[in-house]
């Protein structure tokens, strides 16, 4: 973003950059549909309203930086929600680092289904096979790590990561 951080308090350029601050959290606030709290910034208003005396096109130059801000902090958001979208495209197969607890035992998955088929590692033997995707394992697998509390494996899969953590040494 680059902005200019270096202003002191009660300095004019401290009241742009706070204004600057107060606008894209009210877009946020919206956006998200969170709100905003006036109250928490009234102690800054006498600083903008000099601010604003001095150059009345600060407030547009104040909501452009506002706006991006707000655009760069919804970025992460956005990109968070095609890292989901894509996570449940992958629904219908395992994927290379799948981690699942089914039936006592811990199974990697070491690589992706490819050509109707994968790897998989028991984490608590270290024996490692082939998985084809019409094997019942397969499928109970993909069910599992799909809908884990659906089955009742919230605990099963709290176990799943303490058996890796032992598994590993970690302690």
């Amino acid at each position: 973003m680059n902005r200019d951080l270096s202003n002191r308090y009660g300095s004019p350029g401290y009241a742009k950059e706070e204004l600057r601050a107060e606008i894209a959290s009210l877009m946020l606030g919206s956006e998200l549909n969170i709100g905003h709290n006036f109250g928490q910034h009234a102690a800054y208003v006498e600083s903008w309203i000099k601010v604003l005396k001095d150059d009345p096109g600060e407030l547009f130059k104040a909501s452009a930086d506002a706006q991006h801000i707000t655009d760069y902090l919804m970025d992460f958001e956005r990109k968070r929600a095609l890292a989901l979208e894509s996570a449940q495209v992958n629904d219908d197969r395992l994927m290379s680092g799948d981690r699942i607890a089914y039936n006592g035992t811990v199974y990697h998955v070491l690589d992706d289904t490819i050509h109707k088929a994968c790897h998989i590692q028991d984490l608590n033997t270290g024996a490692k096979t082939k998985l084809k995707v019409q094997d019942g394992l397969y499928a109970s697998l993909l069910q599992v790590r799909n809908n884990p509390q659906e089955l009742g494996r919230e605990d099963e899969l709290t176990i799943a990561t303490e058996q890796v953590f032992q598994a590993r040494g970690y302690e």
